[in-house]
């Protein structure tokens, strides 16, 4: 099944008092006859705001082609990014069990955060799917002030450490530490 409408149009129709309407060609699964037309009016005159209300009155149509053809649009967004087997499930069911929230996390993680796609995601979250949503793919600051904060990132980037633990016996050396452990330079 395509899941991919045809794009909107605008016009201004003189019959109907000079006001614009959005023009969408429905899916053929939805035809009756060829080539036949969705058409909502924008309720203005003015072609700027016309334009600005253009994409609205596009998605609610869109909306209505998906409710007559039984499609989720979030499934349908995030099949393409789903691997059955690696998770075990169909995306139908695994949001059944674990919710989009979950699903959403797997396809930020597989998408190499693709943010156009990301970003697309929340447009199918209610308010608090998207703030936990958001919650997960935003990165966290360190709550460390900066004197403790700089010491920490250079440890981790001088790894491995300039001193490397020596195990021996205590009998073997005579600079030994009483724990069992001299440290001696890489």
């Amino acid at each position: 099944m395509d899941t991919t409408y045809q794009p909107s149009t605008l016009n201004q129709l003189s019959a109907k008092g000079g006001k614009w309407y959005v023009f969408v060609t429905k899916p053929t699964e939805l035809q009756s006859r060829p080539k036949e037309q969705v058409r909502r009016s924008t309720g203005t005159t003015d072609e700027k705001l016309a334009k600005h209300k253009q994409h609205q009155i596009t998605q609610n149509i869109y909306a209505e082609f998906d409710k007559a053809l039984n499609r989720d649009p979030f499934i349908e967004l995030v099949k393409p990014h789903w691997d059955d087997e690696k998770y075990e499930n169909s995306i139908e069911n695994f949001i059944k069990k674990y919710g989009k929230v979950e699903a959403c996390m797997r396809v930020w993680m597989v998408s190499s955060a693709e943010k156009k796609l990301i970003n697309s995601l929340f447009d199918y979250l209610n308010y608090k799917e998207a703030l936990e949503f958001r919650e997960f793919i935003t990165p966290k600051d360190d709550p460390y002030p900066d004197h403790i904060k700089i010491p920490k990132l250079e440890t981790l980037v001088s790894w491995p450490p300039k001193t490397v633990p020596l195990f021996v016996d205590q009998g073997s050396f005579e600079e030994w530490h009483g724990n069992g452990i001299q440290m001696r330079m890489r």
